[in-house]
């Protein structure tokens, strides 16, 4: 029932981090009050939802499926409700400020359960909902290759038996979502279904006897996927009338919870207008010399508007001509893996983690989703591994199409999507904020922190020079931010401002330079399925560039940035304004 993405034995790990959290019991009575409901709240959660649990690294209950009928539901609604009664009758201000800090971090996390259960009743309204928990069910069991394969089977085995009573907890409970979710959950049930057989069922036949048991399991399941995806088909998608705008007031309340920011959107959408502007006025002294070489002709000294998005898409349409093969963006993403790990290692920007993270091809049921990705183990899974995942060109794109996708996803945005994805965004990140004490960040984590950094560390590496300083790679990496600052206006301006698909189309295309292709599929999914989440990358990224200036002013000559970055990621996933207390001292 858990709100948050994905993510990836630990009872003893489990006992550990429960001990620590419970380990202040000398100090006051609020201290005391604090590490006891941390401690109680998160045993509860993780037995109350399984398939987090599994994506955590708890693996106690591998063999169970989370309960969705109404009525426990409504028990996990009233559960956390008296959680958070008792968390905020505790005086955080006589905490120590770590203390503080995961109290308020664990407020703002139930308060988005209760939001998205309570309130918004998202089992009622989201058929995608279910749809992601199984896959997330198996996949998080699959994955983790620390555990021997008999083992992970078995326990996947388990929870397909599970499957069937889950789908009809869900039929139960759906009514009158949008359109667009209830389609979009009937794609995602057939690629769940197309996992099971291309990824699961294979690795079955690797061990001797276990294809028969795991067959014995997944005919149910799989008649009871089949039964899903009929009634979304032929019942749901038939009363599925819902609103997909959610409207000022809705928008507002998620943004402060979702976001942990105290930022008004209206604010949001001014600094992202602020930031269109001088992206493109940035990328037009980027592209001006090199369209002088490219064509021979002057580049105006005082263009127009027009005159400056002409010359600026003309460079990056050369850009583009640079791409790999169809079959090599796999290649492709690992070279540059290991041209970014180089840089920052010389240059010394952030110590790297020993964590190990293989480059592989993304799984089939998560390719529709984005071209890359970062998979995560558990905080509580010490072995597991970290997988920088690659999707390739579908098989039923034709060559042109093909492509089309390949110029669009050419070499420098390749590198800039790297450096987003893993070397230094989300890979040495996440692996940081796994290694922090409290149990709370690492798991009850922040989306602005985790994409406002892999963000950050777009620009911070062109402005320290990676690629020598290439003009090239500076205006891939300022066409990618300008993805970040777009989809905050799209977000923003679907649920706030009543946004158009025309006016969306056109600030995609023509003022994001993104292919056109792409620009309607993006307003309809991206937007609509998620409030707020796209608003986190900006929202994130501006608040950790104001915090760096802020460091560098109060820290005068003390100030580098490694010691930065070294301070920043020792804070986990929290929200920027939280680390801003702890390493600027605001609010204390």
């Amino acid at each position: 029932m858990s709100a948050p993405k994905i993510r990836l034995h630990a009872p003893l790990v489990l006992a550990t981090c429960l001990v620590l959290a419970a380990g202040c019991g000398r100090g006051n009575r609020d201290e005391r009050a604090y590490a006891s409901l941390e401690k109680e709240f998160i045993s509860y959660y993780l037995k109350t939802n399984p398939t987090w649990a599994t994506m955590l690294g708890d693996h106690r209950y591998d063999d169970r499926l989370d309960d969705m009928s109404e009525e426990a539901i409504d028990a996990y609604v009233r559960a956390c409700g008296g959680y958070l009664d008792r968390l905020r009758a505790i005086d955080t201000d006589a905490l120590s400020r770590d203390r503080s800090i995961d109290a308020r971090c664990l407020a703002d996390y139930i308060e988005l359960i209760l939001l998205d259960f309570g309130e918004e009743r998202v089992h009622r309204r989201n058929p995608m909902l279910y749809a992601e928990m199984l896959s997330n069910s198996l996949y998080g069991i699959l994955a983790n290759q620390s555990i021997p394969l008999e083992e992970r089977l078995d326990r996947i085995s388990r929870r397909l038996e599970h499957f069937p009573r889950f789908v009809d907890q869900a039929t139960a409970n759906l009514d009158n979502p949008s359109k667009l979710r209830t389609r979009t959950a009937i794609d995602m049930t057939k690629g769940l279904v197309a996992f099971i057989e291309s990824d699961v069922l294979p690795e079955a036949d690797k061990v001797p006897g276990m294809g028969e048991r795991m067959m014995r399991s997944f005919d149910p399941a799989r008649e009871g996927l089949a039964r899903y995806t009929d009634f979304l088909e032929k019942d749901l998608v038939n009363r599925s009338f819902g609103e997909m705008r959610i409207g000022d007031a809705a928008y507002r309340k998620r943004f402060k919870l979702q976001l942990g920011t105290d930022l008004p959107p209206e604010e949001m959408v001014a600094a992202a207008y602020r930031e269109l502007d001088a992206v493109h006025e940035r990328m037009y002294a980027l592209a001006a010399p090199l369209y002088e070489e490219l064509s021979g002709a002057n580049a105006p000294s005082e263009p127009d508007f027009e005159e400056r998005i002409r010359i600026v898409a003309a460079v990056l349409d050369d850009i583009a001509n640079d791409h790999p093969p169809r079959s090599g963006l796999l290649a492709a993403c690992t070279a540059a893996y290991a041209e970014a790990e180089r840089f920052v290692r010389e240059r010394d920007l952030v110590s790297l983690p020993e964590d190990p993270l293989l480059i592989v091809e993304t799984p089939s049921f998560l390719r529709a989703v984005q071209l890359a990705a970062t998979h995560t183990p558990g905080p509580l899974d010490k072995g597991g591994n970290f997988y920088f995942m690659v999707s390739p060109i579908p098989d039923y794109l034709g060559a042109e199409e093909a492509e089309r996708h390949l110029r669009e996803y050419n070499n420098e945005l390749l590198r800039v999507v790297t450096v987003h994805e893993a070397m230094p965004g989300h890979y040495v990140q996440l692996a940081r904020s796994n290694r922090v004490p409290s149990f709370v960040r690492s798991a009850f984590y922040n989306m602005a922190f985790i994409e406002g950094w892999a963000v950050y560390c777009q620009g911070m590496m062109v402005e320290e020079g990676f690629r020598g300083g290439d003009p090239r790679f500076a205006l891939a990496a300022d066409k990618y931010y300008l993805r970040v600052v777009i989809n905050a206006l799209l977000d923003s301006g679907m649920h706030r401002e009543n946004m158009q698909e025309e006016e969306a189309v056109r600030l995609i295309t023509h003022e994001g330079f993104q292919d056109g292709s792409e620009a309607l599929a993006k307003w309809r999914r991206s937007v609509g399925i998620h409030p707020c989440f796209l608003s986190s990358y900006l929202v994130g990224a501006l608040e950790i560039r104001a915090l760096r200036e802020d460091a560098r002013r109060e820290w005068g000559g003390r100030f580098t940035l490694k010691d930065f970055h070294e301070r920043l990621l020792a804070c986990g996933s929290i929200p920027p304004k939280y680390a801003r207390e702890i390493l600027l001292g605001s609010g204390e």
